[in-house]
């Protein structure tokens, strides 16, 4: 049963499926050293919880919807422990870059809760905030049509600006995101991106030539691909200092 408490945990559930949120209730209703002290489907409404309950482990969903719940670590203000559920292990190196506690795939076996649960102490590590920046073996979840890809980092070819939205174009896939163009910027590994142009951040990796275009602009050619895009003025110098 795990360690006896002077007083239950208490827990908040974060995920975008109710089932998911009542399994996890139904597994740990017999333990009396936890409580569930609330719930929540979407980051807005687990920051309202977890700031006004300030609960000691918040089980939290990686993918709520169209957001991440990476997402939701930097918005909060309360110093909690932070224990994984998800169904998919891509995203198990980010979590720990962030210090969660534990890490769990779904269907959720009742020992892996419970020690995750006891893995947290009376001394709760301070939960890390998201690095802005991703490393590039990290992976990312990237919607194209109706389909969802998995997409590493390191694998993104380039980046452009679409109207109100960035269309990334990746080995294996292409899909249109909300994030702007300066939060792709931060976000990116900087030994490997670097922007072109105001509209088009470029992995050097998939660089091949760049080659002077009309007036004072060049043009890049991506590795495997007949595929050419602008460099403007502002971005040259610091882009053939980059270029071996």
């Amino acid at each position: 049963m795990g360690e006896e408490h002077g007083s239950p945990r208490r827990v908040v559930l974060v995920d975008d499926e109710r089932p998911a949120r009542d399994d996890l209730k139904h597994i740990m209703r017999p333990w009396p050293d936890v409580e569930v002290v609330g719930e929540a489907a979407t980051i807005e409404a687990a920051t309202e919880v977890i700031e006004r309950e300030r609960p000691d482990i918040v089980l939290l969903d990686i993918q709520l919807h169209k957001r991440s719940g990476f997402e939701l670590l930097g918005a909060l203000e309360a110093e909690v422990s932070v224990v994984f559920v998800t169904a998919f292990f891509e995203h198990a190196v980010r979590a720990f870059e962030v210090s969660a506690v534990d890490y769990l795939l779904k269907p959720v076996e009742p020992g892996r809760l419970r020690r995750a649960l006891d893995r947290v102490g009376e001394r709760r590590p301070r939960l890390s905030r998201p690095s802005p920046r991703l490393s590039r073996d990290e992976v990312l979840l990237l919607k194209s049509g109706r389909r969802y890809h998995f997409v590493p980092v390191h694998q993104i070819r380039y980046v452009q600006a679409q109207g109100e939205y960035t269309e990334v174009h990746a080995v294996s896939a292409t899909g249109l995101t909300a994030r702007s163009m300066n939060e792709w910027e931060a976000m990116l590994p900087e030994d490997r991106f670097v922007r072109i142009h105001r509209a088009t951040i470029v992995n050097l990796h998939f660089v091949t030539t760049m080659a002077p275009a009309d007036g004072a602009s060049y043009r890049l050619t991506l590795r495997n691909s007949t595929q050419t895009l602008s460099v403007s003025r502002r971005y040259a110098a610091k882009l053939r200092d980059r270029l071996p």
